[in-house]
């Protein structure tokens, strides 16, 4: 089998949001994280990146899962958002 291709660039929040389908956007609103790709940082692995909606500040943001807890980041307010349930890549 072949490498599974990664991407370098990991894509805005509003490129991310735009490719959705309305599916996905719903489960975004909901609660959900919904995984949008392997990315690779310099000096990183592969890492899975999750688009999601915060809680608190209700923005769109994306991050990768971080700490023990698995929870995500939220840029905006500052707090790390635990997400209890995340759409992993290639499901559906």
């Amino acid at each position: 089998m072949g490498k599974k291709q990664v991407s370098k660039e990991l894509p805005s929040v509003e490129k991310a949001w735009k490719g959705f389908s309305w599916w996905k956007k719903a489960l975004v609103n909901c609660g959900m994280a919904v995984c949008i790709g392997e990315y690779a940082k310099p000096g990183w692995s592969d890492t899975k990146f999750f688009i999601f909606r915060c809680p608190k500040c209700r923005e769109l943001h994306i991050s990768y899962r971080q700490a023990l807890h698995q929870s995500l980041f939220c840029n905006d307010c500052g707090a790390f958002q635990q997400v209890i349930l995340f759409l992993n890549c290639g499901a559906f």
